[in-house]
């Protein structure tokens, strides 16, 4: 379970927090399809209440776009962070019908990160910065290492300075 959580902080960096699978509207995408029983169809037989439902739903899990019994890992090219009704509501699916819905994960998660790379290419980062931002502890929180730690100092310098030119 370590190594999903570690995945899902690592695809959470990628793609930004929430659930991937409303984000990429594929609930709408099943709609448009017409075949495949609907999330919103799935959630009204859910019988839980109200609050119950936001709750499950706040609640974010690892998903294996390809099955860990047929082989799939644990990794960023193979997750997606979905909320729990999502989940529960994809592994209800007929497996064909619930590959049509991963197909169009990974698509998304293609072009979302390719379109994150165009933005991110006129940002030259030192190479120092990415390797300390992408190292990740067994408890899946960021490394504080020494290049952190002196840009946390600089910016607390510059704050002081800020605020005694601001009281002259």
């Amino acid at each position: 379970m370590a190594k999903n959580r570690t995945i899902r902080i690592q695809l959470a960096r990628i793609y930004g927090k929430g659930c991937m699978f409303l984000k990429s509207h594929a609930d709408e995408y099943i709609e448009s399809l017409g075949t495949i029983k609907t999330y919103k169809k799935y959630k009204k037989g859910l019988k839980f209440t109200s609050k119950k439902m936001d709750v499950y739903e706040k609640i974010m899990t690892l998903h294996h776009l390809k099955h860990k019994s047929e082989g799939g890992q644990a990794s960023i090219e193979n997750g997606a962070i979905i909320n729990a009704i999502a989940h529960q509501y994809l592994h209800s699916l007929p497996r064909n019908e619930e590959e049509i819905i991963n197909d169009y994960i990974r698509e998304w998660k293609k072009l979302h990160y390719e379109q994150v790379q165009i933005e991110r290419a006129d940002i030259e980062i030192p190479f120092e910065v990415v390797a300390a931002e992408l190292s990740i502890d067994n408890k899946g929180k960021a490394k504080v290492n020494r290049l952190e730690k002196e840009r946390k100092k600089e910016k607390t310098e510059l704050q002081k300075l800020r605020k005694e030119y601001e009281d002259r």
